[in-house]
């Protein structure tokens, strides 16, 4: 058993809370409103619990700034 399956908690320390909302908010609606106001810590994210639907929003979402 881990820690967390144990406790029924799971600590997430590299990012603000705000940034777990937003990225709890993505799981939830494929969506978030603070994609760019977050982007440095929901790509930290994105990476460590391996959610590619984030890291190709981020494509998309920075794609259209410079065409």
């Amino acid at each position: 058993d881990t820690v967390e399956a144990r406790d029924g908690v799971m600590e997430i320390q590299d990012v603000s809370f705000e940034a777990v909302e937003a990225f709890v908010e993505f799981l939830y609606l494929d969506s978030t409103k603070k994609l760019e106001l977050l982007a440095d810590q929901l790509l930290v994210l994105a990476e460590k619990y391996h959610v590619d639907l984030l890291k190709v929003s981020f494509g998309l979402f920075f794609s259209n700034f410079y065409f």
